[in-house]
């Protein structure tokens, strides 16, 4: 079978942000922001603690997301 990418979403909040599922042999391994989906795409973006320079600011991304307009 190889390797997959399968469209889908992050749950992680709300915005419900474009993902590509990674699939190796019919199992899933990761989750990976989809470049084509404008929230997706900026889920690379996620600036680091500047406390601890490590922990990932996962609200910002959802801040971003949630002021984007609606689609329809």
């Amino acid at each position: 079978m190889g390797v997959e990418q399968v469209p889908t979403f992050c749950p992680l909040c709300v915005s419900r942000c474009g993902a590509r599922a990674i699939v190796t042999d019919g199992a899933f391994v990761a989750l990976a922001p989809d470049p084509s989906h404008p929230t997706g795409a900026a889920l690379r973006q996620q600036p680091s603690d500047p406390v601890s320079g490590s922990s990932p600011l996962r609200a910002s991304v959802c801040d971003v997301a949630a002021a984007l307009p609606d689609p329809d």
